[in-house]
């Protein structure tokens, strides 16, 4: 999640537009997009939360694998 949509290099809408974080108050998210990390690594389906004041990182997301 990030709180800053200039850093995604595509930003669409999203269906679903409430997530609930850590502290289980919903949080409004206004959309998701692509956003590069490095040369090799980028990540899909990053929601832009507004309200944040800092990017965050599910590592347990990340490293899932199907």
């Amino acid at each position: 999640m990030t709180f800053d949509n200039l850093c995604l290099q595509s930003l669409k809408p999203s269906e679903q537009h409430i997530i609930s974080i850590t502290n289980s108050i919903p949080s409004y998210f206004i959309g998701e997009g692509f956003v590069t990390l490095t040369e090799q690594i980028g990540m899909d389906f990053v929601l832009v939360v507004p309200t944040l004041n800092h990017n965050l990182l599910s590592v347990a997301q990340r490293t899932l694998t199907l």
